[in-house]
C-alpha cells in the first residue's frame, strides 16, 4: 500500500485525537492539534492511504530555534523537536512512522543543518529501537518526566 504524507489541516484534529488515545500518548486537546496545524514553525504531518483509508498516523514537530552560530562549520544551525508521533495499531510496521519522520527531516533540511530532538517513554523499547534505526542516538534521561502513567523520558537526538 502506498501512503501519502501531507500537511495536517484543522479538520484532521478529531481523527488525530483518536489515534493519540489509541497509542497512549500524553493528551493534547483537539484545539491543540487545530492550533498546531496553523502554527508558524510547526510541521504537522498526516499519513493517509488510498481513497477510503482513514488517517493512519501523524507527526507533530516544532522548530525550536533557527539562528546563525559561529561554532557551526557552515555558520547555520537549527534545533527542532518531534512532539508527537503515532500510527494506528492496525497499520503498525507498514513503514508509516518511518515515512512521517523522513518527510519531517526533508522539511527541516530546507532550514539548513541542525539537530532534531525527541523524548520517548523509557518503557517503550520498541520506539527507542525504531528511532535508533532512523539515526537517533540516546543523549540523556529525564526522571519522572511522564505523569500518566509515571515514567522516565529517554532523550534522543539526530544531526540533520
Amino acid at each position: 500500500m502506498v501512503w501519502k504524507i501531507r500537511k495536517a489541516r484543522a479538520e484532521d484534529s478529531a481523527a488525530v485525537k483518536m489515534i493519540e488515545r489509541e497509542a497512549g500518548l500524553s493528551e493534547w486537546t483537539e484545539a491543540d492539534y487545530r492550533n498546531e496545524a496553523v502554527r508558524e514553525g510547526s510541521v504537522f504531518l498526516i499519513a493517509s492511504g488510498p481513497e477510503g483509508i482513514p488517517i493512519a498516523g501523524f507527526l507533530v514537530m516544532r522548530l525550536i530555534t533557527n539562528q546563525v552560530k559561529a561554532d557551526e562549520p557552515d555558520g547555520s544551525s537549527f534545533e527542532a523537536e518531534i512532539l508527537n508521533l503515532a500510527v494506528r495499531k492496525k497499520f503498525l510496521r507498514m513503514g508509516i512512522g518511518k515515512s512521517l519522520v523522513s518527510s519531517a527531516v526533508s522539511e527541516l533540511r530546507k532550514s539548513g543543518k541542525g539537530v532534531l530532538h525527541l523524548e520517548v517513554r523509557s518503557r517503550n523499547r520498541s520506539a527507542v529501537s525504531f528511532y535508533e534505526r532512523l539515526g537517533f542516538r540516546i543523549c540523556g534521561r529525564r526522571a519522572r518526566f511522564y505523569a500518566t502513567p509515571p515514567d522516565d523520558a529517554i532523550l534522543m537526538s539526530r544531526r540533520i
